[in-house]
């Protein structure tokens, strides 16, 4: 069912900008948030020979450049999420390549081809995976290790998986020729405890080295000397490693940090005479968990939850990493100023002091009116004074087209009209909201095509209308061994304001172990939010991925792949995202 709030919830992200992490204990990148895949890798992205850290946080990369002085760059999003990230050369021109694996699923970007995403690739084999060049032909095998022991699918033999291999030492295996002979050394990491496996000696009598430290492990040539030097990256600390070219001494931490000042992006949102207000604060890597938040003299709360049990039973606990409340008090015709500082007292933003608008009301279209497709419609309104502008939009619940990047359009328009006309091309066909905000406050930051580095306050007072456009269409059948994701039930949920469109996958349809893909597209010029949980039949929850895109200038199209067992359930929810397809593969 769809609530009179689904375009509060439209504009209420539409005033955050950046990426948003979840946090470390406001040290580190998410790295402690159950929701976040985390990935520490070593690419040489800019061609020095040098190795560049790189974390890979629920499909977005960021990278500490050597040629830029170790200073990140700018993060960018490989548009998948929900596997484990790992790299290697698969491609054989000398340098790290990235892949990622959910299950049986490997998906790849190479550096050859400028790291253009190509996958998936089923190699039937799951566990945890890695990259090595165990058969000395310079290209990459994939492999995995899991409790039977290794599988790798070498290059030179068409890729087909071999194993397993038996080894006596378990942990998080890694790859790296430490013996220089052409073939990689199997490494499995145990904690503080390094179990080397050299090719030279035929993968016996292993050597284990403590190096004292523990985090999450990778192997990369650092220092341009041609061999691999361990290096860990510790949330907390930061990065150490063991140089080759300095007797594998350790070097650090080093805190690689993005080199931004903080900022803050907040919103107060008035809805039936309440006001919510979301606000974040961070720099481009770093949630700050730790500032104090005031809306006038409102103080807000940091980490809004998002949390329920649905019909069967199975808890759904998110936290948001935002500030948020609620007030009464703030109506339209108050002034209303952001107050945002460190646990220091250090000033991070204050705003003006601007003035709540007075609700509009939408006069074209009406509640219920059906749409003609492929039409441009004129949207009309009244009132909302004290505004410095509306926006505009249109924004489709259910659009099943996953190649198709329409289903949502916004614009910004100045407070000299009450009507404009949107492009009827992006109406997809189903239901959809038909949106007008009253907007106050630091608007420029809705007009710039490229994300701002600035931080803003936004004051939105909105109506919304639901329509119909055309009738959709069902999807045609599947193929053998797969079939479209059921739906058991589909129902609402709001949290401090947020709404979700909340899906029960129907776990009588999963009668046998394969792999579920879902396709989302998350939306530009709000904060789009998807997540999805998979439980056991048991009621055991062992999946969980979450995607946040606030505020950014252009649509993301992201795909989640993972194994699942006979009887399993998966739920998902979004907001202000569409869920374009899902798929059940066996």
């Amino acid at each position: 069912m769809i609530t009179r709030h689904c375009f509060h919830d439209f504009i209420t992200t539409l005033c955050f900008l950046g990426w948003m992490s979840a946090m470390y204990a406001g040290t580190g990148p998410c790295l402690a948030d159950a929701e976040a895949q985390v990935s520490a890798l070593g690419l040489d992205y800019d061609g020095d020979g040098f190795a560049d850290p790189a974390l890979v946080i629920n499909g977005d990369c960021y990278l500490w450049l050597s040629t830029n002085g170790y200073l990140m760059n700018t993060p960018f999003d490989l548009g998948l999420s929900g596997g484990t990230f790992t790299a290697g050369d698969l491609d054989g021109d000398g340098t790290n390549d990235v892949a990622m694996v959910s299950g049986e699923l490997w998906y790849t970007w190479g550096s050859a081809s400028g790291y253009a995403p190509l996958g998936p690739y089923n190699l039937n084999m799951a566990g945890t995976p890695f990259i090595g060049n165990f058969d000395g032909d310079g290209f990459g095998d994939p492999a995995v290790m899991n409790q039977d022991g290794l599988f790798v699918c070498f290059s030179k033999y068409g890729y087909q998986a071999s194993g397993p291999f038996a080894f006596n030492a378990t942990g998080t295996p890694l790859a790296a020729d430490l013996d220089l002979d052409g073939c990689d050394d199997l490494i499995l990491v145990n904690q503080n405890l390094w179990t080397v496996f050299y090719s030279s000696l035929e993968y016996l009598n292993p050597v284990v080295y403590d190096l004292a430290t523990t985090g999450l492990p990778l192997a990369a040539d650092f220092d341009n000397d041609e061999r691999y030097d361990p290096a860990i990256y510790d949330p907390v600390n930061g990065w150490y490693c063991w140089m080759s070219s300095g007797g594998y001494l350790r070097q650090g931490p080093y805190q690689l940090t993005p080199g931004y000042a903080p900022v803050a992006y907040g919103l107060a949102d008035m809805v039936s005479n309440t006001t919510h207000a979301a606000v974040y604060v961070g720099d481009e890597l770093n949630v700050i968990p730790d500032a104090k938040v005031f809306l006038n003299e409102v103080v807000l709360t940091y980490g809004l939850p998002v949390v329920f049990t649905n019909e069967d039973g199975r808890l759904i606990n998110l936290s948001l990493p935002l500030y948020y409340g609620a007030t009464t008090s703030l109506t339209a015709g108050a002034d209303v100023v952001l107050t945002v500082t460190a646990a220091s007292g250090a000033t991070i933003y204050q705003s003006a002091a601007y003035t709540m608008p007075s609700p509009v009301q939408i006069v074209s279209p009406t509640n219920g009116q059906n749409l003609a497709a492929g039409q441009d419609q004129t949207i009309r309104w009244s009132n909302g004074t004290n505004a410095a502008g509306f926006l505009v939009g249109f924004l489709a619940l259910d659009a099943t087209n996953i190649n198709s990047d329409k289903g949502l359009v916004v614009k910004y328009v100045p407070n000299s009209t009450n009507e404009t006309a949107l492009d009827g091309s992006e109406f997809l066909a189903g239901t959809g909201v038909v949106g007008v905000a009253a907007v106050n406050g630091d608007v420029t930051a809705l007009q710039n095509d490229i994300d701002t580095p600035q931080s803003f306050f936004l004051l939105g007072n909105e109506d919304d209308v639901t329509i119909t456009v055309e009738e959709s269409h069902g999807a045609s059948g599947a193929a053998k061994g797969q079939a479209g994701l059921g739906i058991l039930r589909e129902y609402s949920k709001s949290f401090e304001g947020l709404s979700f469109k909340m899906r029960d996958g129907n776990p009588q349809q999963i009668q046998q172990p394969g792999n579920v893909t879902i396709v989302f597209k998350l939306r530009r010029l709000k904060m789009s939010v998807a997540f999805i949980k998979a439980f056991d039949m048991n009621g055991g929850e062992y999946f969980s991925w979450q995607k946040k895109r606030v505020f950014k200038t252009s649509d993301k199209t992201y795909t989640v792949s993972f194994s699942v067992s006979a009887g399993t359930t998966v739920v998902f929810g979004t907001h202000d995202a569409s869920y374009r397809s899902g798929v059940y593969s066996y």
